[in-house]
């Protein structure tokens, strides 16, 4: 259960109820005797209300007005990361709603972006160019993506913010140091390897380069973490609330947040598209393997920013390649990027099976049954 309410709590006045113990049951306790100076043979006052010596009591609100007519929608106990939202009612309308405000929200934080981009382009599209200084407004934009999915988890489904990073309600800082010892330096390597396998046009590392590598340092893992918050936290958790099975509900997440995620990016090459699809899909099952999102930011932070570097370092021209996504941009060269998300995804699977990482997981034992 990703929520730190308690599971009972509501239930008591529900469970009573329920098992005739309240207003309009046949288990009410006997009415009081009437007392000295009373009619006998009067009727009995109302239940709970004061003695009326025979006399017909004031009207009154009906029996059981105000109190609750049915369950409150508590969470369902203890349940695996990609179900935590799930409810009693109002699963179907909560996940459609949060997939619209999310989708809201991303169109809506690329308004100022392109505002600065035409603006440094003077306002003519033919000419419009990513600059150090529209990275910074992209990579700022896709960050917000952050509070704004804990903000909307908030506001529908009621969890305090941190039950989006990890099963725990918080980011598990242990477990993040450990999920870095195992995915840095495996991305360093494939990134110091990259210019041997899919070699890029390279130039001049310039004035330019080099603000591009400042702004990619400082606001790549943000707009990384900014992703995964939405795109492996939000989105497929919202998706998993509409099933209670919980392998059709992490197949039915997995599913719609990758394609999400692919379309996000606009590509229009087939093979930029399926690496989009393949990475999405690897770090679903990082966060499920850990119950968080803690070893997803990390790859996801790693792989956009480490790139950025060698990018930077070769000179290469950021204003015209980094959106450049148009059909036959790919090719099976991108057979490599899709092995590397395999190969780090197993190195999570085998970091988490050792005894001292499993319990940096904290993963309750009735969540670990059913994974």
């Amino acid at each position: 259960m990703t929520t730190p309410r308690d599971p009972h709590h509501g239930q008591n006045t529900w469970a009573a109820l329920r098992h005739g113990a309240g207003p309009g049951s046949d288990q009410h306790p006997a009415p009081p005797a009437t007392g000295p100076g009373e009619a006998q043979g009067a009727p009995a006052p109302p239940y709970g209300g004061p003695s009326t010596g025979g006399h017909p009591a004031p009207p009154g609100p009906p029996a059981g007005a105000g109190l609750p007519v049915e369950a409150p929608p508590t969470p369902l106990g203890p349940l695996p990361y990609h179900q935590g939202l799930r409810r009693h009612t109002g699963n179907a309308w909560r996940g459609i709603l949060a997939l619209v405000l999310l989708a809201v929200v991303f169109f809506a934080a690329q308004i100022p972006v392109t505002v600065i981009m035409l603006m440094e382009s003077g306002w003519d599209l033919q000419s419009v160019r990513l600059t150090p200084l529209a990275m910074i407004a992209m990579n700022l934009a896709l960050g917000a993506l952050w509070p704004a999915s804990l903000l909307i988890q908030r506001i529908l489904y009621g969890p305090r913010p941190g039950t989006l990073h990890s099963i725990t309600g918080r980011i598990r800082w242990r477990l993040f140091g450990s999920m870095c010892a195992v995915l840095l330096p495996a991305y360093a390597i494939y990134v110091g390897i990259t210019p041997f396998i899919m070699p890029e046009e390279s130039g001049p590392f310039t004035a330019t380069m080099a603000a591009f590598l400042i702004v990619g340092l400082l606001t790549t893992p943000l707009q990384s973490a900014g992703e995964e918050v939405a795109f492996r936290g939000l989105l497929p958790r919202a998706v998993g609330g509409w099933f209670a099975n919980p392998r059709v509900a992490l197949t039915a997440g997995t599913v719609v947040s990758s394609i999400f995620f692919a379309l996000a990016h606009g590509a229009g090459d087939m093979w930029l598209n399926s690496y989009y699809l393949v990475f999405a899909v690897a770090l679903t099952v990082m966060t499920w393997r850990t119950q968080g999102l803690e070893a997803a930011i990390i790859a996801h932070a790693a792989n956009n920013t480490f790139l950025m570097v060698l990018n930077s370092a070769q000179g290469v021209d950021f204003e015209e390649s980094l959106f450049e996504r148009q059909a036959g941009v790919g090719g099976p060269f991108m057979l490599v990027a899709m092995a590397m998300c395999i190969v780090v995804t197993a190195l999570v699977w085998w970091r988490t099976s050792k005894p001292k990482v499993a319990a940096q997981m904290q993963i309750p034992e009735p969540v670990k049954a059913t994974l």
